[in-house]
């Protein structure tokens, strides 16, 4: 029986055992690398369109500066996807239930398809005021015209929440800013235009990956200069391509950094062209957010930083969700991940799936 079994085992594993060609493919397998991300002065040379000896010296003279009040356009979406466009002086809308007020960003409008996804979804989970504000005609322009026209329509917007809440500035609890982008700061120049008017805030800004050039890098603005936490009663910000086109610091009440703030969002990776992945990775916290709005759930820890986050030092901290339902007492910075691998994963396609960026490193803390 022995014997019969030692031969058995034998010819088993000359029918079965993998042939020295099976594994050459290992041979020539490398580890995905992150990519090569540009310096700074490589990124906002072409951002701006200036050489690197000049960047210093446009920062250094950015002045904000005052729009034609006619380029602004406040947008009514309704149900079934109509539309209506109001008039700033007498707006024919109260904020009498939660109104949401869109802000778009550098070269994109208020008439974007993505404003009108944003509104029906709002208006398929509840009764509310949708308004996109198009600016386009500053945003469109080149990136330092643009950032520098933020606070003049800040205030315009600022000066719209005034008269559709003036009945009663209880009102000002329901009103909600979304901002992307250089819209993050436009919100926060609306936010401060009602609180200099009347001494209260209001309820909510959203930041969503707010812009970083000309507002914390290559000089970082005072508070006032930009989307801070004093802009409303809640300020909640989501990070997605931090270093570059996305703010890094905490400027909210509450700061989530999905994927570490990025700079590469999953899915969002071009190996030809990095500054494609920082536009895709840009533009990914507006997905985040409209997914957020229809119930998809963003659970995010309390942490510090994001390396106490990586070693699970935060494991038994707070958790809140992130997005549309976040509770409005969360404050500090939050870490979370999307359950997708990191956008150079792909490089693996074909071979078992590996989390890339979950960290190899499990410590145990008490």
């Amino acid at each position: 029986m022995c014997k019969q079994l030692s031969i058995i085992l034998f010819i088993s594993s000359i029918i079965f055992a993998p042939s020295k060609s099976q594994f050459d493919f290992l041979k020539n397998l490398q580890p995905p690398q992150p990519p090569t991300l540009p310096s700074m002065d490589v990124f906002l040379s072409q951002l701006f369109d200036v050489t690197s000896n000049e960047i210093r010296n446009l920062a250094n003279n950015f002045n904000f500066h005052d729009v034609s009040h006619k380029d602004i356009t406040f947008i009514l979406h309704l149900p079934k996807n109509k539309t209506i466009v109001l008039d700033p002086k007498k707006p024919t809308i109260e904020a009498t239930k939660p109104t949401k007020i869109i802000v778009h960003g550098w070269q994109a409008s208020g008439t974007d398809e993505k404003n009108s996804e944003l509104a029906e979804t709002y208006h398929n989970t509840g009764d509310y005021h949708v308004i996109a504000v198009d600016w386009a005609e500053h945003a469109k322009k080149v990136y330092v015209h643009a950032s520098s026209s933020t606070k003049d329509i800040g205030h315009v917007i600022g000066d719209f929440i005034l008269e559709i809440t003036k009945k009663d500035p209880k009102l000002l609890e329901n009103i909600h800013l979304i901002g992307h982008s250089l819209g993050g700061h436009v919100a926060g120049f609306a936010g401060q235009r009602v609180a200099a008017k009347t001494g209260k805030k209001v309820g909510r800004i959203t930041g969503l990956d707010v812009a970083a050039p000309m507002f914390e890098v290559p000089v970082k603005r005072s508070a006032d200069s930009m989307l801070s936490k004093d802009d409303a009663e809640f300020v909640d910000v989501i990070h997605t391509n931090i270093g570059f086109l996305g703010v890094s610091d905490n400027i909210g009440s509450a700061d989530f950094y999905v994927e570490n703030g990025g700079p590469i969002q999953p899915d969002c990776f071009d190996p030809v062209n990095i500054f494609e992945s920082f536009g895709c990775s840009h533009f990914k916290s507006f997905e985040y957010y409209l997914e957020s709005i229809s119930g998809k759930k963003y659970e995010a820890v309390s942490c510090r930083n994001s390396i106490e986050y990586h070693i699970l030092a935060c494991n038994n901290n707070r958790k809140v969700i992130m997005g549309e339902k976040v509770p409005k007492d969360a404050y500090g910075a939050f870490y979370l991940e999307t359950g997708s691998p990191l956008p150079y994963s792909k490089l693996l396609d074909g071979l078992p799936k590996i989390r890339i960026n979950t960290p190899m490193l499990r410590l145990k803390v008490n």
